[in-house]
């Protein structure tokens, strides 16, 4: 072992000898030189770790991921760890999940609602994507270097019009995205992670990103829709596995070869702790209560018959002020007329004598005795003058709160 050792830095020694110009004055010292240059060289390399996870769960994956970025010593060991989840929608750190997507029709199909540690945008994640999350050190971050890493991969093993765009994202026959790319820099340690879309379901796709909440005014960082085309269009014998294997073989070719190694994401007494972090991961607060602070104005109106045969024409304004998943404040007012132009401004104060909403999180569970009990104190006042007013006026407002769901409807 010492002696091939001794002969692999021998040739690099003579290798590294030749940029040096031939009349230099000493050439012990231009040995001893070459000598240092090699040894520091061999001391530096960076060993290569590829980690591929048994589990489908967004969160058991989400949470591994977390665990090495804390854990692993990554100053002389660059580390690639690649997933697929089951259907999910995936948003970023700063994001709001009722503007990236239809939580609620993403609850009835099954799927899972994440948020990441990282920025950037949604995605959405099924069977048909892979997940690649690349964790260095900081003096080897390097973005454009991952994905380029991936595209010479992937050209190599199929004829593929792949291309890396300024914006850091991949591109397929220079038109389609098939890559949402983001970053945590924190310290010493890094990861990058991306997606590969290659085989995902483009319409679940676009239907369940498509935001249903009206009239919200938010600051958090929001989603760039893109054209999206699946690598498996171009190249129909791709596989995970095959994606697995090609892109693992890639990044460890500097490093003689290693095995890539199946990890299972719950296990920990390889990962302890790892637990904790996925229920962290998975927890309402974190979920939906880390959603930056937004408002939601929106404006109903109606018509009401009267006794006398006419109408009152109404016009009511709600305005919901909402911080960390929780209303901080309700604003109402009512407006109107009836048939004979007499004003009938100020009646929607008397809805806030029924609602209680300030301070209540807007968890689903929590909302349900919420309503219920809005609605109860409402039928108490049946016979009164503005019965019907009040409630058409709380349907309104049930109608502007939007809904969190916790984990009893994750799957």
């Amino acid at each position: 072992m010492l002696l091939r050792r001794f002969s692999t830095m021998k040739l690099a020694v003579q290798l590294l000898l030749r940029q040096y110009p031939k009349n230099t004055v000493c050439s012990t010292a231009g040995t001893e030189l070459a000598i240092r240059h090699v040894s520091a060289s061999i001391a530096n390399k960076t060993r290569k770790v590829v980690y591929v996870s048994s589990s489908q769960n967004i969160f058991h994956n989400l949470a591994l991921e977390e665990w090495l970025y804390e854990n692993l010593d990554m100053a002389t060991t660059d580390y690639l760890l690649m997933w697929k989840n089951g259907p999910s929608v995936v948003i970023g750190r700063h994001q709001n999940p009722w503007l990236e997507c239809n939580v609620g029709e993403a609850v009835k199909r099954g799927m899972s609602l994440a948020r990441r540690s990282s920025g950037g945008g949604t995605v959405y994640h099924d069977q048909g994507n892979l997940n690649l999350s690349f964790l260095k050190h900081r003096s080897r971050y390097d973005r454009r270097k991952n994905l380029s890493l991936v595209v010479a991969a992937l050209t190599s093993q199929w004829d593929l019009d792949l291309d890396l765009n300024c914006r850091d994202d991949l591109v397929l026959d220079g038109v389609y995205k098939v890559s949402g790319t983001a970053s945590k820099l924190g310290g010493n340690r890094t990861y990058h992670h991306f997606t590969l879309v290659f085989h995902v379901d483009k319409d679940t796709l676009s239907s369940i990103l498509l935001c249903p909440l009206l009239g919200v005014d938010s600051k958090a960082t929001r989603s760039v829709p893109s054209p999206v085309k699946n690598l498996k269009e171009d190249a129909p014998d791709m596989t995970f596995d095959m994606l697995i294997k090609v892109i693992g073989q890639h990044f460890m070719q500097e490093d003689n070869g290693k095995e890539i190694t199946t990890v299972d994401p719950t296990d920990e007494s390889q990962f302890p702790g790892v637990g904790s972090i996925q229920r962290r991961l998975r927890s309402w607060d974190w979920v939906f209560g880390m959603t930056p602070a937004f408002s939601i104005t929106r404006i109903f109106t109606k018509s009401f018959p009267q006794s006398n045969t006419g109408h009152s024409h109404h016009s009511l304004r709600i305005q919901l002020f909402i911080e960390k998943g929780t209303v901080r404040k309700l604003d109402l007012n009512l407006s109107g007329e009836a048939s004979g132009g007499a004003s009938v401004d100020g009646l929607p104060f008397r809805l806030l004598d029924v609602v209680d909403i300030d301070g209540e999180k807007l968890e689903a569970r929590r909302l349900r005795a919420v309503w219920e009990r809005w609605r109860q104190r409402v039928r108490e006042m049946e016979g009164e003058a503005d019965y019907d007013l009040l409630v058409w006026g709380l349907d309104c407002l049930i109608q502007c709160v939007p809904v969190g769901f916790g984990e009893e409807t994750e799957k």
